[in-house]
């Protein structure tokens, strides 16, 4: 009989070679818990990246449908909207240069074919252009899953 550790989410062994995103949320989490830099050599604490980045790609699957995004390409671009502070520790460019972090990562885990990979790029690299307004979806998308999740904190 199963036990119900066996059936735990991210456990490495029990995720399907099929589920690119499950394997790159470990992913992400698994480099915070890592983190060789340390809070002191971080903008922001280990924690609080694998919180937010944890929410905001809860977010990007509840948000996916109302923008026409399906979930997978929703989920990669909310999972690594931060994914250079959360290599780098420094949030200085950071959308910008997250970018091929990102991309080198959904070719590793296999997340998503080379045309909606751009699609994900577009969520990442725009992101922190709160001021500007854009009609395209993607890249009010990737403002809205981060600012949502910042109205959780104090």
């Amino acid at each position: 009989m199963l036990e119900i550790k066996d059936f735990h989410h991210y456990r490495r062994e029990l995720i399907a070679a099929s589920d690119g995103i499950s394997s790159l949320e470990r992913t992400v989490a698994e480099l915070l818990i890592k983190n060789r830099l340390g809070d002191e050599n971080r903008d922001s604490s280990a924690i609080f990246e694998l919180k937010h980045s944890s929410n905001v790609a809860q977010f990007s699957r509840l948000l996916a449908p109302s923008y026409g995004l399906t979930p997978d390409v929703a989920v990669a671009g909310g999972l690594l909207h931060d994914i250079y502070v959360i290599v780098e520790g420094r949030y200085k460019d950071h959308a910008v240069l997250g970018v091929p972090i990102a991309d080198s990562m959904l070719v590793d885990h296999g997340v998503i074919g080379e045309a909606t990979r751009s699609d994900v790029a577009k969520i990442i690299g725009n992101h922190s252009d709160k001021s500007i307004y854009a009609s395209d979806p993607l890249l009010e998308f990737g403002k809205d899953i981060d600012v949502l999740d910042c109205f959780l904190y104090p």
